[in-house]
């Protein structure tokens, strides 16, 4: 078995023997926090303890042979282990669930890790768990007096930046939701908003007489950042000075018109008295807050200068592909091929060039995972390449109605290492400490910018597809095509789910008969493999990787929560609505969210494949993973088995048939008043000169005239029967008063 990072090995409590009882309390809880370059050797955390201290201990190193005869003696079981939520998202999702207040927690995580980030490298990481350590290295930082006054503060730090994870968002403090402030500010200036120091209680003893900051200032200062970003745009590099002489100037100054003896206006500013203006301390504060740090510099020095100089430098060292599933790389193309519309059939409509992402086994060349999408090059398609990679590809054919074989693409491991662009389309928030501690990928290597040669082997597989697969089918299109040709899209021909079957054929031929000869290396030479990239790929797997880390069906969840994109969803008193479809998981109703949601609907985080709108996924906070499904009564959802793109597509023209509806409804109900203002002239001038009756009680003899109506109903409806057979009903109707002495006395008094 490979020792995955994120390894969670526990023993159970349950014993049968009284001294087995005695030794419960103290159960092993540990996780698998590093593994060496080499693959020898592991770092193991005791995880209850890390758990409990503020500063965990430097984990314990062991060799891979040493843990797994541990495993076998203490009878631990191996499970996955999954960080604790408000550890595993983004700063965004952060905010979104625990509000603008914790923005604080974030930058102290950062300052944290600005100081240790120079210690961080993979090497040194080594060199100070299986090495002589790091004494040298910290001295050197704490003589330079940047950071701590002593050795000891960086070894806290750096050992739970390891122990939870090895990524920035380690240094957050647990259970962040339960953590607050009772200070809270004005939302406007008054008359007693006195900040807050050694000023006395009215700001007696401070020169100063600056007021508090409030909420209006906090909001002002983010409207000065949007106006500070557009100036940068323009050139212009603005530190704080510059920064607060903009916001004195919009915001604490008053425009005053003059008028001259002539009656000319002239413009003059006035700026407030100073007890009505903040301090430039104040507003630094909370302009480096609401900035950062980076987000300061980037002002100041100017965006080529920044990117240049101070811009974070992702990667790591490379020490060469080990084997199969060491390395996977990706990348994306447009694709020269224009995809049919198939939802409305009365013509032939295109939906527009799809997105083609790869993703590459770097050792054999064997294509693992790819997604076809309709927006991009962008993450949120490279995490769908991803989840597709490390996932099954039989239950993946089955959403295309395809059916293959496990043979055919045997394939769902999770690498060691990934290598994506280091462009714009592929930002570093994508690779965040999800992947990393929920997925297990160790490595995130990015090449230069523009540098898409660097990865070679992805680069000629989407080639191939491109040469070899699409420029041979109906609505591709070419560099060169002559103007008085008709255009590719007027020729679409393959739907959507056409195409995936296709892709899926395209690439299992591929895999099993591309030459790879000059992939091969000596062991596989001498072993006669064939030279194909899945016999390479097989061979390997198990002789050069111990098997890998295989996915189950049971990991869907995990791997697809933590590679796609945070979306949000709205829990309502019958489903979970997102864009506009509706899902359901009995979760919900047995936790009580559907009965809470009748009174007041609440917010999720959920994730979806972009490829398959049947089901979307939840993460609980006990770390349960929820898959809803799209509500299909009676198998009559629309969108039951379609791409989210033909959806969009769908939803859009939905509308507009909605919007025709509406306007059809307004000219048939005008239609109709004209009818009922006809009908009621009519009813007006059969009650012209009858008598308008003065009677408060109800009228007598309404039975009897039902009686005579239903007669007369019965008498039509015979007719009506005759008439059907061809014969003349003569029917008669007694239509005699009833037996009133005076009628008209009885109706009007």
């Amino acid at each position: 078995m490979r020792i995955s990072v994120g390894h969670h090995l526990f023993r159970k409590s349950e014993s049968n023997s009284q001294q087995d009882t005695d030794n419960s309390k103290f159960d092993v809880s540990l996780r698998v926090c590093h593994r060496s370059k080499c693959g020898n050797y592991v770092a193991v955390t005791d995880w209850t303890k890390s758990l409990t201290v503020a500063n965990p201990k430097k984990p314990e190193v062991y060799t891979v042979d040493e843990l797994n005869n541990l495993i076998r003696e203490k009878k631990l079981q191996v499970e996955f282990h999954s960080l604790p939520t408000e550890m595993t998202v983004t700063d965004e999702a952060f905010i979104k669930q625990y509000g603008k207040k914790r923005l604080g927690w974030l930058k102290k995580r950062d300052i944290k890790f600005r100081k240790i980030e120079s210690l961080t490298t993979k090497d040194l990481i080594e060199k100070y768990l299986y090495g002589g350590g790091l004494f040298d290295e910290m001295k050197q930082l704490v003589q330079a007096g940047e950071g701590w006054k002593s050795v000891g503060a960086y070894v806290n730090v750096l050992n739970r930046f390891i122990v939870f994870g090895a990524t920035p968002n380690a240094l957050m403090p647990f259970k962040l939701k339960n953590c607050g402030t009772t200070f809270q500010l004005a939302e406007k200036p008054h008359k007693d908003n006195v900040k807050r120091g050694r000023g006395g209680t009215t700001n007696e003893k401070c020169l100063s007489k600056t007021r508090a900051a409030t909420q209006q200032d906090i909001d002002n200062i983010r409207s000065l950042i949007k106006f500070l970003k557009k100036k940068k745009r323009q050139g212009q590099k603005i530190d704080t000075q510059r920064a607060y002489k903009y916001f004195d100037q919009l915001f604490q100054w008053v425009q005053v018109f003059l008028k001259s003896e002539l009656d000319e206006q002239s413009l003059t500013y006035v700026p407030n008295a100073e007890e009505f203006t903040i301090s430039y301390r104040q507003f630094s504060y909370h302009y480096s807050k609401l900035l950062g740090n980076w987000g300061k510099e980037r002002l100041k020095v100017g965006e080529t200068d920044f990117a240049k100089d101070l811009e974070d430098r992702q990667g790591s060292a490379r020490d060469g592909v080990q084997g199969a599933t060491f390395r996977y790389e990706i990348d994306a193309t447009l694709l020269d091929l224009y995809v049919r519309y198939p939802y409305q059939t009365g013509y032939r409509y295109s939906m527009g060039r799809p997105v083609l992402y790869l993703v590459i086994d770097v050792h054999s060349s064997m294509i693992v995972g790819f997604y076809l999408g309709f927006d991009g090059p962008n993450s949120a398609g490279v995490s769908q390449a991803l989840a597709n990679a490390f996932m099954c590809k039989v239950e993946f054919a089955k959403r295309y109605h395809k059916v293959i074989q496990h043979s055919d693409w045997p394939v769902h491991h999770i690498p060691v290492e990934i290598t994506i662009d280091n462009g714009t389309e592929y930002p570093y928030s994508l690779i965040s400490s999800i992947i990393k501690n929920e997925i297990g990928v160790e490595v995130v290597n990015y090449t230069a910018i523009y540098r898409g040669d660097f990865k070679g082997t992805v680069e000629s597989g989407i080639k191939r597809v491109n040469n070899e697969f699409v420029h041979y089918e109906p609505g591709a299109i070419f560099k060169e095509t002559p103007r008085d040709e008709q255009h590719p899209s007027n020729r679409a021909f393959w739907d959507y789910d056409a195409l995936v079957r296709l892709l899926i054929d395209e690439i299992i031929i591929y895999n099993k008969s591309a030459n790879r000869e000059r992939h091969l290396t000596k062991g596989e030479v001498e072993a006669d493999i064939n030279i194909s990239p899945e016999d390479i790929f097989l061979h390997s797997l198990k002789e050069d990787m111990q098997g890998g880390t295989p996915t189950s069906i049971e990991d869907e969840g995990r791997i697809k929560w933590a590679l796609l994109p945070e979306e949000s969803a709205t829990i309502r008193e019958d489903c979970v609505y997102f864009e506009g479809l509706e899902y359901h998981s009995d979760y919900f109703k047995k936790t009580g969210l559907y009965a809470e949601a009748k009174r007041k609907r609440k917010k999720i985080i959920v994730k979806r494949a972009r490829d398959w709108a049947n089901h979307i996924f939840y993460k609980t906070d006990n770390g349960e993973y929820i898959q809803l499904t799209l509500k299909n009564i009676n198998n009559g959802s629309p969108y039951w088995d379609m791409h989210w793109e033909a959806i969009y597509h769908l939803q859009k023209y939905m509308s507009s048939k909605r919007h025709l509806l509406k306007q059809s409804a307004r000219y048939l109900r005008a239609a109709t008043e004209t009818k009922k203002h006809a009908e009621k002239m009519r009813m007006l001038n059969d009650l012209n000169g009858v008598k308008i009756s003065e009677r408060k009680s109800i009228q007598p003899g309404i039975n009897e005239r039902k009686d005579i109506q239903k007669a007369h109903l019965a008498a039509q409806h015979a007719n009506n029967i005759m008439n059907a057979f061809g014969h003349q009903a003569e029917a008669t109707i007694d239509t005699q008063k009833p037996s009133f002495t005076d009628l008209n006395d009885e109706l009007y008094g």
